[in-house]
């Protein structure tokens, strides 16, 4: 088997499994419930004093992770901590979100991405110009 051959199976095997991690994370927040659990969890963390800004962040990582929309999340914070307190938590939490998010993105699309940056002539010029 060519080279080619193997990154196009590598490529392909990858999207497969992103596509039914994606799958069975939409079966199974349909199955338990997700959002109720998530509701709840929330109750949960209005109870836990002053533990309850960690759990909020652990929770806004989480969902976010689970294709939860933040916007509910940030809308829960500002409700349970108050404006100023939820702003820092969440800012916190969404910070935290999107480093994770970089972390995951070159690892699961860098192939992905170097193939059609070769591919389209502007993206190579651009390449360039950065590496310089």
């Amino acid at each position: 088997m060519g080279e080619k051959q193997k990154r196009r199976l590598n490529r392909t095997a990858k999207l497969f499994l992103a596509g039914f991690c994606v799958a069975i994370l939409i079966v199974v927040g349909k199955q338990f419930y997700l959002y109720q659990i998530l509701q709840t969890s929330m109750i949960l963390v209005e109870n836990l004093g002053i533990i309850g800004p960690i759990a909020f962040i652990v929770i806004y990582n989480l969902a976010t992770l689970l294709f939860i929309p933040g916007s509910l999340l940030t809308l829960k914070g500002g409700c349970f901590f108050g404006w100023f307190w939820g702003s820092v938590y969440v800012l916190i939490a969404a910070t935290i979100g999107a480093v994770i998010a970089f972390l995951i993105g070159p690892y699961c699309s860098r192939e992905w991405v170097a193939k059609n940056i070769a591919q389209n002539p502007k993206f190579t010029a651009i390449d360039k110009a950065v590496a310089k």
